[in-house]
């Protein structure tokens, strides 16, 4: 780094920087995009912050009532998840879908699974890889907030992006 803290585009013997960000690839987590080091060398995003072990999404998804059919207004988060997977060719995720307790649990896996497979297929479409791509449900097995409000019920309805990282050069993560 520079004494004014910006960052210096030149490779290491030994440690190279391929995007030229001034972050070295074994800690930067996204090594073939230009990326700020507050942000682990990642793209700043709008509606998605990529993380060390996931995607993380600023907004919510939307489905139809007690469907799976995603509603126009996620169509943006969506865009950004496929620029981020494809910004990182080395990001695999699992899609996970989550439900609230309303309802039988079986219904509920079937719902939060169908949702998972709905973003999945949608991120295909849009031209990532399936072999990138994992979906899962979890029924209401996994909530952030109580079952006890609407309030609650409603934070544990989401789908979430956990990223599996390809284990390279010895140990060192990407």
């Amino acid at each position: 780094f520079q004494p004014d803290g910006a960052p210096v585009a030149k490779e290491t013997v030994g440690c190279p920087d391929r995007d030229s960000d001034g972050i070295l690839d074994t800690i930067d987590r996204c090594p073939d995009v230009v990326g700020p080091m507050e942000n682990g060398g990642c793209r700043l995003y709008q509606k998605i912050v990529v993380s060390p072990n996931k995607l993380e999404l600023k907004e919510k998804l939307y489905f139809g009532w007690n469907q799976a059919t995603l509603q126009e207004e996620s169509y943006p988060v969506l865009d950004e998840v496929v620029q981020a997977l494809k910004d990182n060719k080395d990001f695999q995720v699992q899609v996970e879908g989550h439900s609230s307790s309303d309802g039988a649990d079986d219904h509920n896996q079937a719902l939060s699974e169908q949702r998972a497979q709905s973003v999945l297929d949608y991120l295909a479409a849009h031209g990532i890889a399936h072999e990138r791509l994992k979906s899962k449900g979890f029924s209401s097995s996994i909530p952030l907030d109580t079952n006890q409000t609407a309030g609650g019920r409603e934070n544990n309805r989401r789908v979430e992006f956990v990223a599996v990282f390809n284990i390279l050069d010895g140990g060192s993560q990407r």
